[in-house]
């Protein structure tokens, strides 16, 4: 799994093609100092990168992922043990809740 998905890759992409050019350029602060996932915690963002699609969206601005749709990756990827389901549900809510706050700082 990778970090940053199509942004990556866009990013990437522009640093090759400035390179190839010969134009200096850095790796970009973000790329170089990206996060590691612990092996533990890569299904639930697995599960927050399909869910985060989902999302629903009004003239108010972004929603929250739903706790229905948590329940049913859940299930898809035979997560069954309540207190792990639990702990999974805590984890995405909160990843959920700092994406949309950071959209909502983004918009200000």
């Amino acid at each position: 799994m990778t970090y940053g998905g199509e942004k990556e890759e866009f990013i990437l992409e522009q640093y090759d093609t400035k390179i190839a050019r010969g134009i200096p350029a850095d790796i970009p602060y973000s790329l170089e100092h990206k996060p590691e996932i612990y092996l533990h915690l890569i299904l639930v963002w697995l599960i927050f990168v399909i869910l985060h699609r989902s999302r629903t969206a009004s003239e108010f601005g972004i929603g929250y992922i739903s706790i229905a749709d948590m329940r049913s990756l859940f299930d898809e990827f035979q997560v069954s043990d309540p207190d792990t389901r639990l702990y999974y549900l805590q984890l995405l809510q909160a990843l959920d809740a700092a994406y949309v706050s950071h959209l909502r700082e983004m918009k200000k």
